[in-house]
């Protein structure tokens, strides 16, 4: 049974509305996914309905951003009460701070290299008023000519340590751990290798982490196997996604890629699902 665990739609930077989306996983056979978009289960609640016409089992999932030492770290979020009040607050918490961020970006972006990008723009690339982040950025400098490609934006002006960046405003991910576990839900380290801080992983462990995004499709098998072993020094989930975001590298080998089964019985039997 082919599974995917962290995919995005236009709820928040993928380019696939939840139908395509759909359609897409079902063409290539896949049985299982979560809709992971970034701090919102819109994405999610439009599949749920749709998603048994296509054949697929759609768990609730997300992907919450959050704030540590100055770093942005993901926690992926699954099975959790979709109504919760807690974490709806939250979410709506992240979404208005990704405005405000968004604004700082462009505005660095024309005070140092006089990029002209209108927050106007950015909103008729997302599709909503109130899913701005820095891909939608990035797309806006290629449309104006600015750069080339996602990786010289990121490189040179919006990426983690460049000049035009800003850490965003966000919720902790001990808040972020409870929020999820008083939702009834599991949490996740989203793509550990990102956070390129093993120390930093290790403290969030700490902190009651539920699992670990071992089989993260573009981990490195030094990466995995050093993941796979923390995991099991401690205890935890072991999940996996592919980060789907509907770019036009994402479709390079598209469906080859899938989380073991196990990680899916592991993690439903955790919430109580078998």
């Amino acid at each position: 049974m082919k599974i995917d665990l962290h995919v995005h739609t236009t709820f928040s930077d993928g380019r696939l509305n939840p139908k395509q989306l759909l359609e897409l996983y079902s063409k290539h056979e896949y049985k299982c996914i979560s809709i992971t978009d970034h701090d919102d289960i819109s994405g999610y609640q439009e599949a749920i309905n749709l998603a048994p016409e296509y054949g697929i089992e759609l768990i609730p999932g997300v992907e919450i951003s959050t704030l540590y030492k100055g770093q942005d770290i993901h926690i992926l979020a699954y099975y959790f009460d979709q109504h919760n009040k807690e974490l709806i607050e939250a979410l709506d918490f992240i979404h208005k701070a990704r405005i405000v961020r968004a604004k700082k970006i462009i505005d660095k972006l024309d005070e140092i290299w006089g990029f002209k990008i209108e927050m106007s723009y950015l909103f008729e690339l997302s599709g909503r008023k109130d899913i701005i982040g820095r891909p939608h950025i990035a797309q806006a400098m290629i449309d104006f000519g600015y750069c080339k490609d996602n990786r010289e934006v990121f490189d040179k002006y919006i990426g983690d340590h460049c000049k035009a960046n800003f850490p965003k405003e966000s919720i902790s991910p001990q808040e972020a751990i409870s929020i999820i576990k008083n939702a009834g839900g599991v949490s996740s380290i989203a793509h550990p290798m990102k956070i390129q801080n093993n120390e930093i992983v290790n403290e969030i462990i700490d902190l009651g982490i539920d699992g670990l995004e071992v089989y993260y499709k573009f981990l490195h098998e030094s990466e995995r196997l050093y993941y796979t072993n923390l995991a099991q020094k401690f205890g935890l989930l072991m999940t996996g996604g592919s980060d789907f975001h509907g770019m036009e590298n994402d479709y390079i080998s598209f469906g080859e890629y899938s989380t073991p089964e196990e990680s899916l019985q592991k993690l439903k039997q955790r919430v109580g699902r078998i």
